[in-house]
């Protein structure tokens, strides 16, 4: 929960819904990009992170809106 209510402190990061659990899902936002463009960034963060290294994240899809995981 700690993760989530530091994203929540965040303008440039949404959450689908509230955890109840350790896994949590979210997204980076930017008010510019269509939905479709916060898809693809997201996807490219991810795959980032993984190339790097230094994390790994899953993801997943919410009414169709593509999410980070944790």
């Amino acid at each position: 929960m700690e993760f989530a209510n530091l994203l929540k402190t965040r303008s440039d990061f949404e959450l689908p819904h509230t955890p109840q659990t350790n896994i949590v899902c979210f997204r980076y936002i930017n008010q510019e990009l269509t939905e479709a463009d916060l898809n693809a960034l997201n996807k490219k963060i991810r795959t980032t992170l993984i190339q790097e290294g230094d994390f790994y994240l899953v993801n997943t899809t919410i009414n169709d809106t593509y999410y980070l995981r944790v």
